[in-house]
């Protein structure tokens, strides 16, 4: 139980950033609240946390490690490219439901993102149930405001070319927070210290402003 709160608060800025969101979305699935909607969207949601994590984390990011070794880069490169694969799963989208494919363009960017500061909780964890609980409530808080309508989780803009470039930059403004945080956890004081104390400074603020 310690090493699961451990990680929760490792994590704290994605969480606090998916509780945001939640609080959003459940404003808007107050009314008419589909019950039989609401309990398949928590299935599907902690499926989904359970099964893309431990494939992607506590499978993938390990065989990554031992390809490339437990040094500074050999754990960098493991994250990113176990968060590749992530964000790159997420195309299937274009192709299984209505999403369009800019919108799903828009996901795999957040998911390489949000994949990079998941794989830095589990490589200072090492329990990957803390990553099934963070990703499962994400997916949630996102797709909860629209659960009765069972609509895909990421926002349609217009098509015009000022919305998208808007959607654009709010998707890198986001990987930028995701990777962020994730450098944040990879030189907190607990566990492996892999970067310099005196970048934690850097870190913290740049994590802040985004």
């Amino acid at each position: 139980a310690s090493g699961f709160f451990k990680g929760i608060v490792m994590a704290l800025p994605m969480l606090l950033f998916s509780v945001l969101i939640f609080i959003e979305s459940a404003i808007g699935a107050l009314n008419g609240l589909n019950l039989a909607n609401l309990i398949n969207l928590i299935v599907l949601c902690l499926g989904v946390g359970i099964a893309e994590e431990f494939l992607c984390r506590a499978w993938l990011q390990n065989e990554f490690i031992e390809r490339f070794g437990a040094t500074r880069n050999g754990v960098l490169l493991s994250i990113f490219f176990s968060s590749l694969v992530f964000g790159g799963m997420h195309i299937s989208n274009a192709f299984v439901t209505s999403q369009g494919l800019f919108e799903t363009l828009q996901q795999i960017i957040q998911a390489v993102g949000s994949g990079f500061l998941l794989g830095a909780a589990y490589y200072k964890t090492r329990n990957i149930w803390v990553n099934s609980f963070l990703h499962g409530f994400f997916d949630f808080a996102i797709m909860l405001g629209e659960v009765n309508l069972l609509k895909d989780c990421v926002s349609n803009y217009g098509t015009d070319p000022a919305s998208r470039i808007i959607a654009i930059a709010s998707s890198l403004l986001l990987v930028g927070f995701y990777v962020s945080c994730g450098f944040f956890i990879l030189s907190s004081k607990h566990g492996l210290q892999i970067f310099k104390k005196k970048n934690l400074k850097k870190i913290k603020i740049i994590s802040s402003i985004l």
